[in-house]
């Protein structure tokens, strides 16, 4: 019985080394620009993912545009989803034609819009003195979603762009991804769940039994993807599994 495993990244299976303290060894994972080793694997991560990579066909789904995800040295040899779903991979590291048909009216139709949200998170966050990095991911000839980080070392700044969005923001074809160091804007029309589940679909097609699907992922906003899976695996601290155990807090309380 095949086994579709989809996998987020960042925070998943590799993090940043500042978040790897006590971890003992590291193992490079993906780099900067520049070459530099910028994310790392923990000794238990990298059996993890060798173990999932002998009995799965291992799927990303990340957030990550096309350039940054070639900067993953891990090797997955499959479809990939990037971009918050707004591009399939093929196996052979192309755009998914049938999938980015779909996605590329869409994301038109909404560019105007994602222009004027960044254009306005720049200049509050000029007029506020924060030190924030905002700007529009793009691929393939797509704008496909805003991004803001912090320097490092000013992290309220993130939080405080997030409840101007609260505030002021109101899309009916917008979403807000937030997760440590990323704030993110994203047109409805995309998403990893939309994308996995054309890949689910896909994939039982190919097959003449049952497939099994996982999903594997840090985020609260990975939820609808993974809950279209057969099964979910979530890392022990992380913010999705902060808000199960809030959640079971309550019921414990009750």
């Amino acid at each position: 019985m095949p086994i579709y495993l989809f996998l987020d990244l960042d925070d998943t299976i590799f993090q940043t080394e500042r978040k790897c303290l006590g971890s003992g060894a590291l193992h490079p994972a993906a780099c900067s620009k520049d070459g530099r080793p910028l994310s790392f694997m923990t000794g238990k991560q990298q059996l993890f993912f060798s173990h999932l990579l002998d009995r799965a066909a291992v799927i990303p789904a990340t957030a990550r545009s096309l350039d940054a995800f070639r900067r993953v040295s891990l090797p997955f040899r499959h479809e990939a989803v990037i971009d918050f779903g707004g591009v399939v991979l093929t196996e052979g590291g192309t755009p998914d034609e049938q999938w980015d048909s779909a996605v590329r009216a869409r994301v038109s139709a909404v560019k105007r819009d994602l222009h004027e949200i960044c254009g306005a998170a720049e200049d509050f966050a000029k007029k506020c003195g924060l030190k924030l990095r905002t700007r529009i991911i793009s691929d393939f000839g797509m704008d496909l979603y805003i991004v803001s980080k912090h320097d490092g070392s000013h992290p309220d700044d993130l939080e405080c762009l997030n409840n101007y969005y609260a505030e002021h923001l109101s899309h009916p074809d917008m979403y807000i991804h937030y997760n440590d160091n990323n704030l993110s804007v994203i047109p409805c029309c995309i998403s990893k769940a939309s994308a996995v589940a054309f890949l689910i679909e896909m994939y039982s097609g190919r097959s003449d039994e049952a497939i099994v699907t996982v999903g594997m992922a840090d985020s609260i906003s990975d939820a609808p993807f993974m809950s279209l899976c057969d099964y979910s695996i979530i890392p022990g601290d992380c913010q999705l599994m902060k808000k199960v155990s809030e959640v079971s807090i309550v019921q414990r309380k009750l």
